[in-house]
């Protein structure tokens, strides 16, 4: 399941003018899946956007739900690149260009480089439509043909291909979606649990740059004790949030630009630091934002 979570924000359009036309962006818009294994195992899961947010660079980003199957969560897509958000390093990357011509090859930096080449373009039928499709080629990681709609967006990944570009492995084959709430194909009506993440994560404050409040969102996979704590740039504690047990789920709070005296705090870069623990498990996790008064 890594290898869907580079191919769903990385291999999605190439020559295009519109990435749009190639994967809709529209805060509410779903994916669902179906991995195959073999001849019986079988998976589904879904992806969805959630909303749109601006960080601290000042560009408006998609934010994905997120769960065990993916790693990028901050889409910026213009008609000549993909771009991302790179928490870690917080900066913006561009992760794919989309007039690259037919048969040409590019390096995609994401994490470590990787190749692809753009290999085939048809018609198929998804869904009913007749849908323009592109075909993408890559050694890198454990998968190997990718395929997207330009309608539909990411249709179909083949891992483990050989030289004749024979599948050897998993298939993960997109059997339903909800674009501009227009149903196509299967709709999960459990996508729900599947949104869910399996992990920790803290999503990026919004909004951000923020002025005079901003708002903190989290998720636990388990009930832990919760530290939320806002620092200034010399590791100064300027104000706890949360130090409390919290029940598993979606959390979000808000601070208002004080300290722990009250007072407002003046304009300047500002970390927030996640601590959840419990009996199994330990997360830590910090992010810059941006105050300008």
């Amino acid at each position: 399941m890594q290898l869907f979570r580079i191919f769903t924000f990385v291999f999605f359009l190439s020559i295009t003018l519109n990435a749009q036309h190639y994967y809709p962006m529209e805060i509410g818009n779903k994916w669902f899946y179906e991995t195959v294994r073999g001849t019986a195992n079988k998976d589904t899961f879904t992806i969805k956007i959630l909303k749109d947010t601006t960080l601290s660079n000042g560009a408006t980003y998609f934010v994905f739900s997120e769960n065990d199957l993916f790693g990028l969560r901050y889409l910026n897509v213009d008609s000549e690149a993909i771009k991302y958000w790179d928490t870690e390093l917080e900066q913006e990357k561009e992760i794919i260009y989309l007039k690259q011509p037919l048969y040409n090859q590019w390096i995609v930096p994401y994490r470590s480089e990787m190749t692809i080449r753009f290999i085939d373009s048809n018609r198929m039928n998804i869904f009913g439509c007749s849908s323009n499709v592109r075909h993408y080629y890559t050694e890198a990681l454990d998968f190997s043909i990718i395929r997207i709609s330009e309608d539909f967006g990411p249709i179909t990944i083949l891992d483990y291909c050989d030289s004749n570009l024979f599948c050897l492995g998993r298939t993960t084959q997109i059997i339903g979606c909800v674009l501009s709430n227009i149903s196509y194909g299967t709709v999960l009506t459990v996508d729900k649990i599947h949104d869910k993440p399996s992990c920790f994560f803290l999503n990026q404050n919004y909004p951000n740059p923020f002025n005079p409040s901003t708002v903190i969102e989290f998720y636990l996979p388990i009930r832990a004790r919760v530290r939320l704590t806002i620092y200034n740039t010399l590791g100064q504690t300027v104000f706890t949030l949360i130090d409390k047990d919290e029940s598993a789920g979606f959390h979000s709070t808000r601070w208002n630009g004080i300290d722990y005296r009250g007072n407002p705090v003046s304009s300047g870069v500002y970390l927030y630091r996640l601590e959840a623990i419990s009996d199994r498990r330990k997360f830590v996790h910090s992010m810059k934002m941006l105050l300008v008064r």
